[in-house]
């Protein structure tokens, strides 16, 4: 009974008295730490990291803020390493520059994923899986200085949905005919799209039998009937888009207020004068 407890003090002993180099060994062996993000550890070799919006290269911002720059590193050190990546559309490029001058660039797909699919990776098939405090603590910071409206992740969709809705009540030779829903040219709101709602977007129009194909990350290429989505302007409880379909050199045009008020959103869409 002795030589086990002096075993189990040694043990105890070695332990203590372990590096955090080895914890870091460990912590990599069972999947809860990765050592590609090693050179972030050290945050005075690390000059600046610059975020990027993948969909408005106007909306950037760079950080030097060691602080900032260590919580990236605790971020990203314990990403997962997974084999395969999202197939959503990345929404936010990251570059690390450290101060000799290295580049990393990274691809991130913000929201919050199943942990299978890499939403963090780079152009060398390195892929991880980041947990979306990333957002929540580093990016949704930066975006102080202009919310989008309360809650309108969902309602931003189900307003495009309305507007097509109000289009074919009067174009009724036109439902299920081919539209190009344009969201790449939504220049004033188009840094608060993310491919995780894009997504859940298509998904809607698929079950409501809708023949559309949507453009979010590129220029949409021309079909029957073109819908643009233009965004007047926005703060945190109002809302005011146009909504114009082009076709065979006609257009119509449809304006959307929403309000929001007592916890929901107040719509009105009218068709405006000007089309033809």
């Amino acid at each position: 009974m002795k030589g086990i407890i002096r075993s189990l003090f040694i043990f105890l002993a070695v332990l203590s008295l372990s590096s955090c180099n080895s914890i870091s060994k460990i912590e990599e062996m069972i999947g809860t730490k990765n050592s590609e993000f090693e050179y972030l550890k050290n945050t005075d070799n690390i000059n600046e990291i610059i975020v990027e919006n993948a969909r408005d290269e106007k909306f950037k911002f760079i950080i030097t803020d060691k602080y900032t720059i260590s919580d990236i590193y605790d971020m990203l050190s314990r990403g997962k390493v997974v084999l395969e990546k999202s197939e959503f559309k990345p929404d936010y490029i990251f570059t690390i520059e450290d101060v000799n001058g290295n580049n990393y660039k990274y691809y991130y797909v913000a929201g919050n994923f199943t942990s299978i699919y890499g939403n963090f990776y780079d152009d060398n098939n390195k892929i991880f899986y980041i947990s979306d405090a990333l957002d929540k603590n580093i990016i949704n910071n930066f975006l102080i200085l202009r919310k989008p409206p309360q809650e309108f992740n969902e309602i931003y969709y189900d307003c495009i949905i309305q507007a097509i809705n109000k289009y074919y009540d009067e174009n009724k030779d036109d439902i299920n005919k081919p539209i190009a829903i344009d969201l790449y040219d939504d220049v004033e709101y188009r840094r608060f799209i993310f491919s995780y709602d894009v997504n859940n977007f298509v998904d809607k129009l698929q079950q409501m039998n809708l023949n559309f194909n949507v453009y979010d990350t590129e220029k949409p290429i021309q079909t029957l009937t073109m819908l643009s989505v233009n965004t007047i302007g926005f703060d945190e409880t109002t809302y005011e888009c146009k909504y114009t379909f082009t076709k065979d050199q006609a257009y119509e045009s449809y304006t959307l207020r929403a309000d929001y008020k007592d916890k929901k959103w107040d719509t009105n869409i009218s068709k405006d004068d000007a089309s033809q």
